[in-house]
């Protein structure tokens, strides 16, 4: 199922989006100037630029490389944030384990999680 995107109406970029393309563009810079990637994401996370409210940002590695492979794929449309839907269950732990976990909890409030887990091993 394909994540929806929080775009403006008007269709321009949002905010977050231009500041992770500035981002993206500052690596893109040091890499045509000689560096190797790795070096580059290195160069613009120890001088992040300052973002369109002013504030001090800072990036980690990882969600570099995350912004840079989206920016690769789908160009500034990539960048753009994701709205993560509310679950009304867990999409890690199984429906059998979140039911059992609810009744022990019902019948003992002060039990807690390691001692429910402890029980079904």
């Amino acid at each position: 199922m394909p994540k929806e995107i929080d775009q403006k109406p008007s269709g321009r970029p949002s905010d977050e989006a231009l500041y992770r393309f500035r981002v993206v563009s500052d690596v893109l810079v040091h890499e045509k100037r000689g560096q190797v990637r790795a070096e580059a994401v290195a160069a613009v996370i120890l001088n992040p630029p300052v973002s369109l409210s002013d504030d001090h940002r800072d990036p980690k590695e990882r969600t570099v490389y995350r912004w840079l492979a989206a920016f690769k794929k789908d160009q500034i449309a990539g960048l753009e944030p994701r709205s993560h839907g509310r679950t009304m269950t867990s999409v890690v732990l199984s429906a059998d384990l979140l039911a059992y976990v609810a009744t022990q909890k019902q019948e003992d409030v002060s039990a807690s999680l390691p001692e429910l887990v402890k029980k079904l091993l």
